[in-house]
C-alpha cells in the first residue's frame, strides 16, 4: 500500500508538473520528477504508466520550447542592446564628425576674418603713409613756393597730381588748397628769372606782363604759403 501511495503521489506530481506553465519548470525538477517515477514506474499499472509517459513526454516539450523561447528573447534583447549601442556610437562619431567640421570651418572663418583685418589695417597703413607723403609734397612745394622757385613748385604739384587718385585718407582742407595753389602757380610764373631779365634789360613786354600779373599775386600767393605752413 505504501508503494501504491508513492506510484500515486509521483504520477500526482507528474502530473501538476505538465498542468503548470513551463516557464514554473525548471529542467532539474523535471529530471527529479523522472527520477522519482522511474523508482516507482515498474510497479505501476499500464494505463497510468501510459498516462504518466505521455505527461512527462509534454512536460518535455514545454519546457523545450519555453528554453527556445527564452533564448530566442534573449538573443533579441541582446540584438537590440547591439544595435542600439551601435546607433550610440554612429550618433556619438556623427556628432564628433560635425564638432570637427563646425571646428574647422570656424577656424577657416576666424582666419579669413583675421587676413580681412590684417589687409584692412596693411590697407590703412599703405593710406596713411601715402598720405603723409602727400602731406609732405604739399610742404615742399609750400616752401618751393617761399623761396620763389615756382618751377620745383610746379614739379612738385605734378608729383601730387600724379599720386591724388589712388590717394586716400587726405584731410579735407587738402583739396581745397591744392587747388587754390595751382590756381596761383597757374598766375606766377618763375619770378627770379623774370626779375633776373629784367635787370639785364632782355625782357619782352610780354614777360614784363607777366611779371605784373605775378607781382600783383603775391600777396594773396604769400596769404596761401602761410596758411599752408600752419596746418
Amino acid at each position: 500500500e505504501q508503494l501504491q501511495a508513492e506510484i500515486r503521489a509521483a504520477a500526482a506530481a507528474i502530473a501538476e508538473c505538465a498542468a503548470r506553465e513551463a516557464a514554473a519548470s525548471s529542467a532539474s525538477t523535471l529530471a527529479q520528477l523522472e527520477a522519482r517515477w522511474s523508482a516507482v514506474a515498474a510497479q505501476a499499472t499500464p494505463e497510468l504508466h501510459n498516462e504518466v509517459t505521455a505527461q512527462l513526454a509534454a512536460a518535455r516539450r514545454a519546457l523545450e520550447q519555453h528554453l527556445e523561447e527564452q533564448a530566442a528573447e534573449q538573443a533579441r534583447q541582446r540584438a537590440e542592446a547591439d544595435a542600439a549601442e551601435a546607433a550610440r556610437r554612429q550618433r556619438a562619431a556623427e556628432a564628433e564628425a560635425a564638432a570637427a567640421i563646425a571646428a574647422e570651418e570656424a577656424r577657416r572663418l576666424e582666419a579669413e576674418r583675421e587676413a580681412e583685418r590684417q589687409a584692412e589695417v596693411a590697407k590703412r597703413k599703405a593710406e596713411q603713409a601715402a598720405a603723409r607723403e602727400m602731406l609732405s609734397l604739399l610742404r615742399q612745394a609750400q616752401a618751393a613756393l617761399g623761396r620763389g622757385t615756382t618751377a620745383r613748385a610746379e614739379r612738385l604739384r605734378d608729383a601730387i597730381t600724379e599720386r591724388l587718385p589712388e590717394a586716400a585718407g587726405l584731410p579735407p582742407w587738402f583739396a581745397r588748397q591744392f587747388e587754390e595753389l595751382q590756381s596761383r602757380l597757374k598766375d606766377v610764373r618763375d619770378m627770379v628769372r623774370l626779375a633776373a631779365r629784367a635787370r639785364l634789360g632782355t625782357v619782352t613786354p610780354r614777360e614784363l606782363g607777366a611779371l605784373r600779373s605775378s607781382l600783383a599775386a603775391l600777396p594773396g600767393l604769400w596769404r596761401l604759403v602761410s596758411e599752408l605752413r600752419q596746418r
